[in-house]
């Protein structure tokens, strides 16, 4: 396994604990995935965006879904993280991702 699938299951153990300590709905712990992802992205070396994707997985895949798509930007295409909490049904998930601001990926990897 790969050192830095170890560590993000590190963090997937910190988030567990975290989330049923203070009781966290799937919604509160994707929040929690949207910043794994802006930390990752913050690093001053750049990672592949399949590490990236495996990493936030790693961190919150049993609360939520994330899936990854690439999306043509102003400055061209950028491969952007979709990070949906379990258990939605299909209208609440629409209405999840209509109200998430789309700025999660705004640059490309």
């Amino acid at each position: 396994m790969a050192r830095y699938l170890e560590t993000a299951g590190k963090l997937r153990d910190l988030i567990e604990a975290f989330a049923a300590q203070h009781k966290l709905e799937n919604a509160d712990v994707a929040k929690i995935g949207e910043m794994v992802n802006l930390a990752v992205r913050c690093a001053p070396r750049g990672v592949q965006h399949t590490v990236r994707q495996n990493i936030v997985k790693t961190a919150v895949g049993n609360h939520c879904h994330v899936s990854m798509h690439e999306v043509q930007g102003d400055r061209g295409s950028f491969h952007a993280i979709e990070i949906v909490p379990i258990g939605l049904s299909a209208a609440d998930v629409a209405a999840y991702k209509a109200q998430q601001t789309g700025d999660n990926d705004a640059d490309s990897d």
